[in-house]
């Protein structure tokens, strides 16, 4: 059974167009719910908008990255030449190089194991 209610579309805006909406409110020109319509943002967004730009100004809608940049942030076992590529393609290589280590101390597991067996050519 339907409410009747229509959802909504997510929409996500930009900082230049959110501060040009938060412009657009405290110019006065139209009501609140006729921009919130306009661009299908609820009043409770508006509303924290308008705060953040009464405390923050135009800062708050500017995207600062969080953290380390990416470019700071080292895959260990990954060789200089690979830094260049694509971090998919050198954790791949960081990943296919522990997989060649570990191969490499089972294979030397596996030498010594079997020197120390009796071999089959000593069987009659």
């Amino acid at each position: 059974m339907s409410t009747g209610r229509v959802k909504r579309a997510e929409q996500q805006y930009d900082g230049a167009t959110r501060l040009q909406i938060v412009q657009e409110l405290l110019q006065g020109e139209h009501p609140q719910e006729e921009i919130g319509r306009e661009y299908r943002v609820s009043r409770v967004t508006l509303w924290r908008w308008k705060k953040a730009y009464a405390s923050q100004g135009e800062a708050a809608f500017t995207s600062v990255p969080k953290g380390r940049p990416k470019e700071q942030r080292p895959i260990p076992g990954v060789p200089e030449e690979a830094k260049a590529l694509p971090k998919s393609a050198a954790s791949r290589i960081a990943e296919l190089e522990r997989l060649c280590g570990r191969l490499a101390l089972e294979n030397d597991l596996l030498k010594k194991v079997l020197g120390r067996a009796p071999s089959n050519s000593d069987t009659p």
